[in-house]
């Protein structure tokens, strides 16, 4: 515990002297997140997305349940469909070594309530 103890009278207060914002910024070099692709990248991704909305269409988003569901689903305790949502890699790495199948999407996506 540090105790609460003031400053000697004859001391004064450090002032920390102002610095000119301007030169600062202008020393600063830009950051561009965006990396500049080929225009077959591009297309490539499209693709991947265009397919990726059609296996979504006919699946069931089961949130963060996704490896119980799956379980349920391989083991007969629930009717056949095709469902995703999240799972830890060490859930997916438990699915495996009992065989059920579980692949990462190829692009990332939101959950249905988080869509704006």
């Amino acid at each position: 515990m540090a105790p609460n103890v003031g400053r000697k009278g004859n001391q004064e207060l450090a002032v920390a002297k102002p610095t000119d914002v301007r030169s600062e910024i202008q020393a600063a070099k830009p950051v561009a997140n965006e990396v500049a692709l080929p225009a077959e990248y591009n297309e490539i991704i499209g693709k991947l997305v265009k397919a990726q909305e059609k296996m979504l269409a006919n699946s069931e988003w089961v949130g963060d349940k996704f490896a119980d569901r799956a379980r349920d689903i391989h083991y007969g305790d629930a009717d056949e469909k095709t469902i995703h949502g999240t799972a830890s890699q060490e859930e997916v790495a438990d699915l495996a070594e009992e065989g059920i199948a579980a692949l990462a999407l190829p692009i990332p996506v939101l959950p249905p309530k988080s869509k704006n």
